[in-house]
């Protein structure tokens, strides 16, 4: 059992202590690298937005992108909608006139046949994929395209600014920017940011149908093909929105769960031999995804180990010791209130694989949750989002149609 236990506890340390820490420290020495160079001339560049959001939310999310300081005439926005919208396509034309390209999504629907139709209109060279809801500083798309400038990156993930209010959520988005730059500075990240991220056009691959994370599949299949996909921290995208923990918790099954279905789908991406990035991929996904199992095990080998090294009178009265102080804490209300909220943060994000695990099992793929930004995060900056749609023609929604899903795309 000892060694059990030393292997568990080894595998949550090497995940989310000893890879961050390694990976921190070479993202470090990579920002003292000369940065590339921008290009004499600026190449077509196509943003594509998919989108099921009300046509004035769109209106908004395009003057943003037009507010860039790459060049206009260089520069095409396209709006690919939805077939799942409960908009007309004409509300959206009628809301965009001469700024975006509308262009109706792929029946069924859903977000990955939404992104083929999109890029199918495109006209451009380098491909630079948004959100709806996200505001991206004036120079991300220049700093997108001037990344991409290096041959040997097939596709480049900008920096997604959020702040949540929520400040252990906060500092895990910190973290998990810092590990970008670092697989960056190596070799490949594993998976881009699908709000600011950018491909070149002769690497895209339509993705399948019920497809829940487009980025992490684009991503990995640039990279078997032998080229990288980086990081550029000066590319910044900032998100408005305030998610609750639970909120939080449903995008992290949400994105667990795809990372089930991607390797049920291609599950070559295991082996070492047929991934050239699979130590990143075994530190930053596999073991995330095992650590409620592995946290488990560690505290039964350890209660077993206890139990063994000491007396059993003495452990029990170790125990209501405890369970003494924590009742003594939790008379005091500010402590209580920290405790309990760290704890049940904690508890979430251990549910969450599970949960995840749950859904692969069951082949559950349809996970997605629309989430509407909070009134206060979009005050004072871009105005009060039309969330109602007043005023606009409402379509009925296409009636869902139940796929087989075989063992590959």
């Amino acid at each position: 059992m000892l060694t059990v236990t030393l292997a568990t506890i080894t595998l949550l340390l090497i995940g989310w202590v000893g890879y961050p820490v390694v990976i921190a420290l070479l993202g470090a020495r990579a920002r003292r690298r000369t940065p590339p160079a921008a290009p004499p001339v600026s190449p077509p560049a196509a943003v594509i937005i998919a989108t099921r959001d009300s046509p004035l939310a769109m209106q908004r999310r395009v003057a943003d992108i037009l507010k860039s300081t790459y060049r206009r005439d260089r520069l095409q926005v396209i709006v690919a909608v939805d077939a799942r919208s409960p908009y007309a396509i004409s509300d959206y034309m009628s809301c965009l006139a001469h700024r975006a390209r509308v262009v109706p999504g792929d029946l069924p629907g859903g977000k990955a046949l939404t992104l083929n139709a999109g890029v199918r209109a495109a006209d451009a060279s380098i491909l630079v994929f948004a959100d709806s809801q996200q505001r991206f500083d004036p120079e991300a798309i220049s700093e997108l395209v001037c990344f991409l400038t290096q041959p040997e990156f097939g596709a480049v993930s900008g920096a997604l600014v959020q702040q949540s209010g929520d400040g252990a959520m906060d500092l895990f988005w910190r973290y998990e920017l810092l590990i970008r730059r670092g697989q960056s500075a190596i070799n490949s990240i594993v998976s881009t940011s699908g709000g600011i991220q950018a491909v070149r056009s002769d690497l895209w691959m339509p993705l399948p149908a019920n497809l829940i994370c487009d980025d992490l599949y684009t991503t990995m299949q640039i990279v078997r093909r032998g080229l990288r996909v980086g990081f550029c921290p000066t590319a910044t995208a900032f998100d408005p929105r305030q998610f609750t923990r639970i909120q939080q918790f449903q995008r992290k099954v949400r994105t667990l769960t795809g990372l089930f279905q991607f390797i049920s789908w291609v599950p070559e991406v295991l082996l070492p031999w047929r991934n050239p990035i699979w130590t990143h991929f075994a530190c930053h996904k596999l073991l995330r995804l095992a650590t409620p199992y592995l946290v488990l095990l560690a505290l039964i080998g350890l209660g077993q180990l206890l139990w063994q090294a000491l007396d059993g009178a003495l452990l029990a009265a170790v125990g209501v010791g405890l369970a003494a102080g924590v009742a003594a804490g939790m008379a005091m209300p500010s402590w209580r209130r920290s405790v309990l909220g760290h704890a049940g943060w904690a508890g979430l994000m251990l549910a969450a694989p599970v949960a995840a695990t749950v859904n692969g099992v069951r082949r559950k793929w349809r996970v997605w949750h629309h989430h509407e930004p909070l009134q206060q995060a979009w005050a004072g900056k871009v105005g009060t989002p039309d969330v109602s749609g007043a005023g606009l023609t409402r379509q009925a929604r296409p009636p869902r149609q139940r796929q087989r899903v075989g063992n590959a795309p």
